[in-house]
């Protein structure tokens, strides 16, 4: 168990702070991982009406195309 705890601890710079910079990285990593979702849904959002706007243009295409013959 000691080794573990030295090894979850090595990474982290000791400053007089104690876990303030731990804390900070946590909350600096949340907050990426927040925009980072935020982002990837803006993107998924943004594709599916694209797709749905190329689907209707297609579909209008063809109907105008049945139309003229």
């Amino acid at each position: 168990m000691e080794r573990l705890a030295v090894a979850a601890g090595a990474g982290r710079q000791l400053t007089g702070d104690g876990d303030a910079l731990g804390t900070r990285v946590a909350a600096l990593h949340h907050k990426w991982r927040t925009v980072w979702r935020l982002s990837t849904d803006r993107k998924k959002l943004l594709q599916d009406t694209l797709d749905h706007l190329l689907e209707v243009r297609l579909s209008y295409v063809w109907c105008i195309d049945l139309t003229i013959y």
